[in-house]
């Protein structure tokens, strides 16, 4: 409000420089003089007029959009199970207002949990803690990590994917010992999965017996 009553203000006090400019034309040298000195004063005012409407419209974005906080986007798509390395990371400052919540401060070493897409903004809802800590970094504080031997009937999978452990074997499947277990690192020889305290014991069980069969769970 202050800023547009300052504006108004110059601009009429413009206006009436230029009009008495007009009604002087014809009147002499001192008369020219007094013209020049207020052509120059109404061009000051003109300036000062332009400037504080760029002022004002800063103020009005800097009122919508808020400071602005620098922030890590990924660069590409990020698959699950990935580790994010400082190429992956681009830094922007983007408006406050705009910022989600939980954004990562440092996503750098830290596994990418669920996919994260090219120019979006790293959240911690997407990322486990740092790869340095191997696999007991990926997993919530009560899971427990079971390795499986891989066999012939062991699906595709790759960290981030989810399984159903099915006790008795491929002959006798029974009901399931372990439900949308997350796998966290697969090899040649064994898949290593998530599974709860309670799950824990008879999937390992299985796992040593060779009595498990794993079903690829859909959608993730």
């Amino acid at each position: 409000m202050r800023t547009r009553r300052s504006t108004d203000a110059l601009h009429s006090l413009a206006e009436i420089l230029l009009h008495r400019r007009r009604d002087r034309h014809a009147r002499g040298r001192f008369g020219r003089r007094r013209l020049r000195s207020a052509t120059t004063i109404a061009v000051v005012l003109l300036a000062a007029l332009a400037t504080a409407r760029l002022v004002g419209e800063a103020a009005a974005l800097r009122s919508a959009y808020g400071t602005r906080r620098r922030l890590p986007v990924a660069r590409a798509d990020l698959l699950v199970g990935h580790v994010v390395g400082a190429e992956d990371v681009d830094w922007r400052d983007l408006p406050v207002a705009l910022v989600p919540s939980g954004a990562s401060p440092d996503p750098v070493g830290r596994t990418v949990r669920a996919p994260i897409m090219a120019a979006e903004v790293m959240v911690d809802q997407r990322l486990y803690g740092s790869a340095a800590a191997g696999p007991a970094g990926l997993m919530e504080g009560s899971e427990r990590a079971v390795a499986i031997e891989r066999d012939a009937l062991t699906p595709a999978v790759r960290p981030g994917d989810r399984v159903d452990l099915l006790g008795g074997g491929a002959r006798a499947a029974t009901a399931p010992l372990a439900r949308r277990a997350r796998v966290l690192a697969v090899d040649e020889r064994s898949v290593l999965v998530a599974v709860t305290a309670t799950e824990a014991v008879p999937v390992a069980r299985a796992a040593l017996d060779r009595t498990m069969l794993m079903a690829l769970v859909g959608g993730g």
